[in-house]
């Protein structure tokens, strides 16, 4: 890379700068293949201009992770599109028929060729900078041209002896390559197999570092990936480089290869070392309240002992602790789960007696393993610790969760596993090792450094999940994308409540206690508690604990919770509220003067009940406003009424929650507009938090001001894939954002109202002109309004329209308004009572009894509006009458 920088110098290019690089490629190609014999070919000179050539390639792909479609036209434009298979005939010719090499690193010369170029690409100085990430150094290396779908190169190499080849044969059948864009089968297409190393700033003095022969960066990443002749790109699999050696792990500044035996000693010590604080640099944990579950299993005194159900004296129950952990883990598909042992009222009797080890599953046997090895005496198990056929028992029960994990000594999360029939101490895949060329200087001719390439396990093989961004992520975050575990919808609160956790994953072991993580590989990270959010999945793994006290406004440390909840799994899904019981009871300690009401917080209720819905991946969602408000009416198993997110499987986010750790504006600034009158939810059964009563009303009572939609708007329909309409009203300046709770199915037709003609317009999609007449607006909250970026109301348009829900200075916080006054959480536009405000509420629509008829004064929710100051705001409310409404 340094070699072609020198040349052309440091980007950004130019089309024709690159061009000329590659010309000068194609002139040499042209001499050799006149020439004829290799015997006469320069092969110093060849070697350097491929060289050179893979630079090139890399910087195009570089570029077209920038801007794909530009420079993809560019490139063809350019005649590039046979810069890959002149790379390729200069190899052939340098290398002519090379079998692999006999060694404890079996490759061919085409691969050799990369791994020869590892040291040099270490020594490289010029880095990138992507999408302002870090900066890194990437070469790309072309490994084979080859013909899609069937690789017979590839698979020719492989059965010669090639190593490389065949791994990368392995991962492209595995992965299933379809080629972006689409191509047919049928239709074998000419492709690139390049493998990409890439390596950031080393993290160590490098001055401390003896023989290190001035080595400035260190391996971050790889990836195989595949190009056509037109530039498309397609990832195949990236990859993680470790290595079994000391000197090279150092050297290169990689991780160590896992151990192919799971439990291993070098793993156990590794756990007891931090279990019994011999690492200094871990936070310590808050210590528990004394709590020990109402049954434990006893594992006995030895390794041989017999096992039992040991049953607590309730009268020291939570006054004294006893050292137990708790397994996390999939019960499986349902066939799984009515197999495995379970305790009921039947052998209750008989578990206390002796428990065989052909009752416990494989999961629970490998739990009991790792227990006994870290001489932890007692363990809590779900299915045998939770009397499975007493629903009095079941519900107490769920009630202790929080208190089980929380007590723990040790949580075991068996995410390898994907049903209890699975265990979790299985042996690992040996990788291949590769031999490469170590950029050492006084290694010497004998020193051997190898190095392994192994798949990330996180890799979404499906969707294609972005190869240099999977592998760069941390190997719990790779383990826990790749497991089923972590979409089962119990496991939230196990694993945000327990504050040690001990992971058993497919690629490696990682424990974490509070909010640091140490990997087998030797991976350590600490967890950042304020970057908690719904496009973070390492941060889900943090206890509840320390994210209540980051600092956090615990509404929307809730919300941001709610949104990462939502997306899991249930084999019933009833278990939705007790699955999040756990973590409300937690919440609770710190709101211990807010009230709980089925997912939201009475106190929140101006922010949490701005809720809106999406369509996304198998769920159906309503086409029309009579469908949906027919599927209110039947109710849902989880008995959530219609104000409630839990109502929905298609929800989607807050509308008000801040997603960049800060104090939004509009949070603070924010304004109840409504009264809370009663609540009328009955839980079933004795936890607060749990399963909501069946045939229970489930309501709200509030007081506010509605307004009935037609009342106010002469609308001018606008309706886009987000299931919005842009209402106008330009006589008075009005616009209004309306977000609705279903979506019309576009093949029955649509027609847009042409205001110059005056004629009324037509309903939208999925409504009649009589429902239209019964939708009513209710104000719920507001908030002062900067209105200096405003479009002036002349101007609005559909097109403006759909920019007004989110404005940048959303963005701002309390602490950038020079006027804000802690005291009362106002300014001097909060405190301006002439001034407009912008608005945010429920779209409401009358509720009906089982026989259709409608009910006075009481609605359904089916959507959010919103509206900002100058364009309507408050001033839409202010004539507007105060009314009692009974929300369903």
């Amino acid at each position: 890379m340094d070699s072609l920088i020198d040349e052309i110098g440091k980007g950004p290019y130019q089309i024709k700068t690159l061009v000329s690089v590659y010309e000068s490629g194609r002139a040499l190609l042209g001499q050799i293949q006149q020439n004829g014999p290799r015997a006469a070919m320069d092969v110093l000179h060849t070697t350097a201009t491929i060289e050179k050539l893979e630079a090139l390639a890399s910087i195009c792909f570089r570029s077209l992770e920038l801007d794909s479609i530009t420079y993809t036209m560019d490139f063809s434009q350019a005649s590039l599109t046979n810069l890959t298979a002149t790379i390729w005939e200069l190899k052939q010719a340098l290398f002519g028929d090379q079998v692999p090499s006999s060694d404890r690193s079996n490759v061919c010369d085409f691969c050799g060729w990369a791994l020869q170029r590892v040291g040099a690409g270490l020594i490289g100085t010029t880095p990138w900078t992507l999408r302002n990430g870090p900066p890194f150094v990437a070469n790309c290396y072309l490994c084979a041209l080859d013909t899609w779908p069937r690789f017979p190169g590839l698979e020719a190499s492989a059965q010669t002896g090639c190593d490389l080849c065949s791994f990368l044969r392995d991962l492209i059948k595995k992965r299933k390559v379809q080629l972006g864009p689409p191509h047919s089968a049928s239709q074998p297409t000419k492709v690139g197999v390049w493998i990409d190393f890439r390596y950031g700033p080393r993290q160590k003095d490098t001055s401390r570092m003896s023989g290190t022969g001035g080595l400035l960066n260190s391996f971050t990443s790889a990836s195989v990936f595949l190009s056509t002749l037109a530039w498309w790109t397609t990832p195949v699999w990236p990859l993680v480089i470790e290595s079994r050696d000391k000197e090279v792990v150092q050297e290169m500044q990689v991780f160590t290869h896992p151990d192919t035996e799971t439990w291993s000693p070098v793993n156990v010590n590794l756990v007891q070392s931090y279990l019994n604080g011999a690492v200094a640099e871990v936070e310590p944990i808050p210590t528990a309240p004394a709590f020990t579950p109402t049954r434990l299993l006893d594992l006995g005194a030895s390794q041989g002992a017999d096992i039992k159900l040991k049953i607590a004296d309730t009268a020291v129950r939570s006054k004294k602790s006893v050292m137990y952990a708790a397994l996390s883990y999939c019960w499986g598909p349902p066939e799984d789960a009515l197999k495995q042992s379970k305790l009921t009222t039947a052998n209750i009797a008989g578990l206390c007696q002796r428990i065989a080890n052909n009752q416990l599953s494989p999961v629970m046997r490998d739990a009991i393993t790792v227990c006994r090895r870290l001489g932890i005496r007692y363990l809590w198990i779900d299915a045998l610790c939770i009397i499975q056929d007493s629903k009095t028992d079941w519900e107490l029960e769920s009630q202790q969760m929080s208190h089980v994990y929380e007590g723990a000594y040790l949580t075991i999360c068996a995410i390898a596993s994907s049903s209890c029939f699975e265990g979790f101490l299985a042996t690992r895949p040996a990788w291949s090792e590769y031999r490469y060329t170590s950029p050492i200087k006084s290694a010497g001719p004998s020193h051997k450094a190898f190095f392994s390439l192994r798949p990330v396990s996180g890799y979404d093989q499906e969707t294609g999940y972005a190869a240099a961004a999977s592998s760069a992520k941390a190997p719990l975050d790779q383990d826990l994308f790749a497991s089923r575990w972590n979409e089962r919808g119990w496991v939230f609160q196990e694993k945000s409540i327990s504050p040690r956790k001990l992971y058993f994953g497919k690629s490696m072991l990682h424990l974490q206690l509070g909010r640091t993580v140490v990997s087998e590989n030797g991976h350590t990270s600490v967890l950042k508690p304020h970057s908690y959010d719904a496009h973070e999945i390492s941060d889900t793994t943090i206890p509840i604990g320390p994210l209540i006290s980051s600092g956090r406004h615990p509404h929307e440390l809730w919300h941001a919770m709610v949104v990462n909840f939502v997306h899991l799994q249930w084999t019933d899904t009833r278990d939705v509220f007790p699955g999040l019981s756990g973590a409300a009871a937690k919440f609770h300690q710190v709101l211990y003067d807010d009230t709980y009401l089925a997912g939201h917080w009475v106190k929140d209720l101006a922010c949490s009940l701005i809720w809106t819905t999406f369509k996304r991946g198998g769920i159906k969602r309503p086409e029309s406003l009579e469908e949906l408000t027919a599927d209110i009416g039947k109710g849902n198993a989880l008995h959530a009424p219609s104000w409630s997110w839990a109502s929905r499987p298609d929800f989607f986010r807050f509308v008000l929650s801040t997603l960049d750790n800060r104090r939004c504006r509009v949070r603070t600034h924010l304004r109840q507009e409504f009264s809370l009158l009663s609540s009328n939810l009955v839980v079933d059964g004795v936890n607060p938090f749990g399963r909501l009563k069946n045939g229970a009303s489930n309501s709200l009572s509030v007081s506010g001001r509605t307004i009935k939609f037609p009342d106010i708007f002469a609308p001018e329909w606008r309706l886009d894939e987000q299931a919005e309409w842009n209402c106008q009203n330009r006589d008075k300046g009005y616009l209004i954002l309306v977000s609705h709770d279903w979506t019309p199915d576009k093949r029955k037709g649509y027609a847009f109202w042409d205001h110059d003609s005056g004629r009324r317009p037509p309903p939208p999609r999925g409504t009649t002109e009589d429902q239209l007449s019964k939708l009513r607006l209710l104000l719920l909250s507001s908030c002062c309004s900067d209105d200096s970026l405003e479009t002036p109301p002349v101007q609005l348009t559909p097109e403006v329209a759909t920019g007004v829900l989110f404005r940048p200075e959303y963005g701002k916080t309390f602490l950038d308004d020079p006027d804000f006054r802690a005291q009362d959480g106002t300014c001097s536009h909060c405190r301006d009572n002439k001034r407009n405000r912008d608005v945010w509420g429920l779209l409401l629509y009358p509720a009906a009894d089982a026989d259709g008829w409608l009910l006075p004064g009481t609605y359904y929710r089916v959507g959010v509006f919103f509206c900002r100051a100058q364009h309507g705001g408050s001033s839409l409310f202010r004539e507007a009458e105060v009314c009692r409404i009974e929300l369903f």
